[in-house]
């Protein structure tokens, strides 16, 4: 899914993104018994590489008013030349 998501940002180069997603997205995960990529790091360098500035971290959604304890996975992008442009 994330392919695809990276797909979509390359060929359309939207101005400012945001993706949010579970924590264990940020956790590595094994395939076949091999360890697997964090698929939260490559979804940051592929940004970079395509472009754009990114911002991510784990929010616990609990510190801003939500009545549970939720954290999830948060990213911001930016377009590098809408960055520099200031």
């Amino acid at each position: 899914m994330a392919c695809e998501y990276l797909f979509l940002l390359s060929y359309f180069i939207y101005k400012i993104i945001f993706f949010e997603n579970v924590k264990g997205f940020t956790l590595e995960f094994k395939k076949n018994g091999e360890k697997g990529k964090v698929y939260s790091d490559f979804v940051v360098s592929e940004l970079k590489r395509i472009g754009y500035q990114v911002h991510a971290e784990l929010i616990n959604f609990g510190d801003y008013g939500i009545p549970q304890k939720r954290t999830r996975f948060i990213l911001v992008g930016v377009r590098k030349d809408i960055c520099n442009s200031n």
